[in-house]
This record gives C-alpha cells, sequence and structure tokens, in this order.
C-alpha cells in the first residue's frame, strides 16, 4: 500500500523558510495472528517499523514514526 502525505518543516536560522516535502513509500501491512494486532513496515526506510490495534491504527502509526525517522536521521 503506498502511502503519500506533505510535511512542511521550517528553517529558521537565516530567517523563516518553510519547505514542503511530499515523499511516498510502501507500506506493508501485516496481521499477527498471536497478539491479535497489525504490523507496519517500510521496505524504503530501514527499522522504520510499527504496530496497531487496526490496519487504519497502524498506518496512522507509521505516519508518525516515518516523520520521526526522518527527523533523527537527519540530526
Amino acid at each position: 500500500m503506498p502511502l503519500k502525505w506533505k510535511t512542511e518543516l521550517e528553517e529558521k536560522e537565516n530567517g523563516k523558510q518553510k519547505v514542503t516535502l511530499t515523499m511516498t513509500v510502501n507500506v506493508i501491512i501485516e496481521k499477527s495472528e498471536e497478539e491479535n494486532r497489525y504490523h507496519a513496515l517500510t521496505p524504503d526506510l530501514p527499522g522504520c517499523a510499527t504496530v496497531g490495534s487496526t490496519p487504519q491504527e497502524a498506518v496512522e502509526n507509521m505516519r508518525l514514526t516515518i516523520e520521526d525517522w526522518l527527523i533523527k536521521d537527519n540530526h
């Protein structure tokens, strides 16, 4: 399932500059039979994975996880 969204980033060092980032990543959602929850991961960003009680929650958690992954990777 492709996941696409826009994120605005602000650069404050040399004045105020806004940058809009549009990104599309492939997300794999798998149901865990033992734990009765859904695992989400993306092969596009190594180590980027999360879980949710429903597929929708797993996708929303993945959005947040990807944002955190990108921030961590760039600082």
